[in-house]
């Protein structure tokens, strides 16, 4: 689920919130799997993967990710993304671009702190993006 907080009143974030409420009603699965694309500098190619979006805030649209993750390096070096999402429930696709930063510590802290430890522990132990040697054949 994605959670709105003080939306901005731009008919595009409120178009966006009417559409994702369209889509909940519609039963989406998947409602909040975003796809994000960056540059790596060092393969100068494009990288796409899908995230859960977490809160639309304000005129932020805001996910988390490990900070020494492959995208959040290359998000260091390059701020510029696309996202794409796609609720077929309602036959809707929406494309964004723009410049991705990271979100405020408090925010990303207190997010974390009302999180289950279980979770907590499973996103610190994760090797996100990491390769698996023993499917590297």
């Amino acid at each position: 689920m994605i959670e709105f907080i003080d939306i901005d009143n731009a008919a595009p974030y409120q178009k966006f919130e009417q559409l994702y409420q369209l889509a909940l009603a519609s039963s989406q699965e998947n409602i909040e799997a975003i796809c994000v694309s960056s540059f790596d500098h060092t393969l100068n190619t494009t990288d796409s993967r899908f995230v859960n979006l977490k809160f639309v805030k304000q005129k932020e649209f805001i996910f988390f990710t490990n900070l020494h993750s492959p995208k959040a390096i290359q998000f260091e070096k390059n701020p510029n993304t696309s996202i794409s999402i796609f609720w077929n429930k309602v036959n809707t696709q929406i494309r964004m671009k723009g410049k991705i930063q990271k979100t405020d510590d408090l925010f990303c802290d207190e997010y974390f702190s009302n999180r289950s430890w279980k979770k907590n522990a499973l996103a610190i132990s994760s090797n996100q993006s990491n390769k698996i040697n023993s499917f590297m054949e």
